[in-house]
Order: C-alpha cells, then sequence, then structure tokens
C-alpha cells in the first residue's frame, strides 16, 4: 500500500495506550495513511474504550485485538500478534505504549527512510528517543511529548548522536548466548533524572553526521520498511529476555542496516513508577493464569540460544543476506566465542564513525 504506515503497538496494562494512539494520529501529516495495529492485554475494566469521541476520525484504522493477562505469553508474543493484520503497508512503525510524538513524526521518520535509501537498499532507524515528562511529574494525567532534558539545534555540521552501546564494561553472555544491552534499570533510581545519567547504554557523540551505523536493536522505537514485517518476523515463541539482541542480528543478516538518528521524532517514558503492580510478572496478572511464566522463560532461553549459534533452520533464525562472522566482525559482540570487544561499551567502536552513506562492511 502506497505511503501507508503500519503501526504496532502492544500494551500490558499501560494506562497511558490511548494516549500513545490519539497523539500518533493527532500529530501526523497524513493521518489517512496510518494503520494501527494495537494488542490490548489488559481486564476488562482497564480495557481500550474505542468508542470514544477521541476515536471518531480513525476507528477504521484501527485493528484492535484484546486479551486478558492470564492469556498473555509475554511481549515477543503480543508483538507477534501485533503484526498479523500486517496488509503490505510501505512501511512499518513500532513503539511502546507509553510514547509522545512530535509534530510532523510522520514525514519526519518517511524522509530519513528516502535520505537512508539512496545508499542502501533496507535502511531500518532504532534508538533511544529523548525521554517525555509530564506537568506537575503526573504522567497519567498530563503526559507531555517533550523532554525533560534541554536538546539543542545543532551547530553547523555538528549532531548530538546518542548511541546504542553494551551496558557496562562487566557485561557478560548470559547461558543462553546472549548479551544483555542494558547496564542497568530504571527502578535502581529514585527518579529519572537520577537514572538518565547512568543509564550508560546510551553514549552522546558529537558528529557531523545526522545518521549512524549501528549494531543494537531497540524495540521500543523502530522505523523501517514494511517488508521488515515478513522477512523478520517476531518470534512468539521469545518471551522477553533476548527480544532486541536477536532481533538486531536477524535483521542486520537479512539485510537491513541499522541506524541511529540524532533528533528522532518520538518520546519514550522511561519511568516504570506509573505502572507498580501492572507488570506481566506481578502477582494480580499471575493469579489466573495455568501456567508459570518461568517456564515459558527457561523455553525461551533455549530458543535463543539456537539462534544465537545459527542452528534455527527457519525464518525466525538468521537470514542468508549477511552471515553470523560479518555481524560479528562489524559489531565486536563475537556470540560464537563469547568475547565481547571492549570498544563496544564506549564510542569508539569503528563502525560508529563510519560514513552512514557507506556500507557498514
Amino acid at each position: 500500500m502506497k505511503d501507508k504506515i503500519f503501526i504496532s503497538i502492544a500494551s500490558f496494562r499501560d494506562p497511558l495506550l490511548m494516549y500513545t494512539i490519539v497523539r500518533c494520529w493527532d500529530n501526523a501529516v497524513y493521518k489517512n495513511n496510518l494503520v494501527f495495529s494495537i494488542v490490548d492485554q489488559s481486564f476488562p475494566q482497564e480495557k481500550l474504550d474505542l468508542s470514544l469521541p477521541c476515536f471518531d476520525n480513525f476507528r477504521d484504522q484501527i485493528h484492535y485485538q484484546y486479551y486478558e493477562p492470564h492469556e498473555s505469553l509475554g511481549c515477543c508474543w503480543a508483538r507477534a500478534k501485533a503484526q498479523e493484520p500486517y496488509n503490505g503497508e510501505k512501511y512499518y512503525c513500532q513503539i511502546d505504549s507509553h510514547t509522545g510524538w512530535e509534530t510532523e513524526w510522520d514525514l519526519k521518520f518517511i524522509s530519513s527512510i528516502a535520505h537512508l535509501q539512496q545508499y542502501h537498499e533496507k535502511p531500518l532507524i532504532t534508538g533511544y528517543p529523548d525521554p517525555m515528562s509530564a506537568i506537575d511529574d503526573d504522567i497519567i494525567k498530563n503526559p507531555l511529548p517533550v523532554s525533560h532534558y534541554p536538546t539543542y539545534e545543532p551547530l553547523p555540521g555538528k549532531y548530538s548522536m546518542r548511541l546504542l552501546c553494551l551496558g557496562s564494561s562487566d557485561t557478560t553472555f548470559h547461558e543462553d548466548g546472549t548479551v544483555n544491552y542494558r547496564g542497568d534499570i530504571v527502578d535502581k533510581f529514585e527518579d529519572i533524572e537520577d537514572w538518565w545519567k547512568h543509564f550508560y547504554i546510551c553514549r552522546n557523540m558529537e558528529t557531523g553526521q545526522p545518521y549512524v551505523h549501528g549494531f543494537a536493536f531497540s524495540a521500543n522505537t523502530v522505523f523501517t520498511l514494511g517488508t521488515f514485517v515478513k522477512e523478520v518476523p517476531y518470534d512468539e515463541k521469545l518471551f522477553f529476555h533476548g527480544e532486541e539482541p536477536s532481533l538486531a542480528l536477524r535483521a542486520w543478516t537479512n539485510g537491513y542496516n541499522i541506524f541511529h538518528m540524532w533528533d528522532y521524532p518520538t518520546r519514550h517514558y522511561y519511568g516504570r513508577g506509573y505502572r507498580e503492580g501492572l507488570l506481566y510478572w506481578d502477582q494480580q496478572a499471575c493469579d489466573n493464569r495455568d501456567f508459570k511464566w518461568w517456564d515459558i522463560d527457561e523455553q525461551s532461553h533455549k530458543r535463543q540460544t539456537l539462534i544465537f549459534r545459527d542452528e534455527l533452520d527457519d525464518i525466525y533464525g538468521l537470514g542468508d543476506a549477511r552471515t553470523l562472522d560479518q555481524y560479528i566482525s562489524i559489531s565486536g559482540v563475537d556470540y560464537k566465542n563469547k568475547i565481547i570487544d571492549p570498544r563496544c561499551f564506549t564510542k569508539e567502536l569503528p563502525l560508529f564513525h563510519k560514513d552512514y552513506r557507506e556500507q557498514p562492511i
């Protein structure tokens, strides 16, 4: 479908889901080109009400699936469900259910992809955008799609780029062969300001380029070609852990070049305090399940081992456009020998300094 954007949103008991959808539509230039696919995992009293007037102008543009919390099999399962209604839309956008949007966000993402396609057949934009904030810190009632931290217009030829690096120098491989990109988690810190200073997956680098090659995948912000859904579909047999590193590897071996940009037109709410007691493994969500989530997690780890060893021979394994060895060479993450290049933890990785118009390898 010419110029249509398939927008995938998987939500688990998130009070910001409605805000995310409505602001997405409100702030788009080409509103009629948006196709929403929502997977709402919540209790009946929390369920998204599509009869509300705020949906009147685009209700027929929404694919909606509803599951109660005990039915959910995890994050990757939900994102796989969200991809099911895909029908050939030109672009694929994946975001979390607590996202704010700049005005003309769609035009900005589409223009970026069009620019990158002058040099790359299949560009994929991903990363961590600036954080959302709120009036009086009330993110549920008064969210603002404005960064809590100052953003600056770049000096001529100078862009402040937020890179996705491995979390910290003590990062190691898990038994299943995965590497956890996150060095710390939000809950460790009292507030988002404290967290932001320590969340050192994001390395800021001043560069003369508006885009930078990357090797990591952020599931909270993705914009790429719609073909991604068919070529690198979500594996519903994965749970939570390993989602992002496995997608980075699968996308790259299927020929997608990963890019970070300096000015994402979205905002993400990184705090979890507003969802206290509402998460997948919290007791209320677990009460009616006829399975234990840690059993699914165990099976997921086994499946990830096959992915990172290139032993999964189906569409959920690695692609054939490029090899695992080639990914190791550009990323410094050696899944075979479980060795990590120290430059992965810094902005010194050669990949980050390569001309974005050139091929990564």
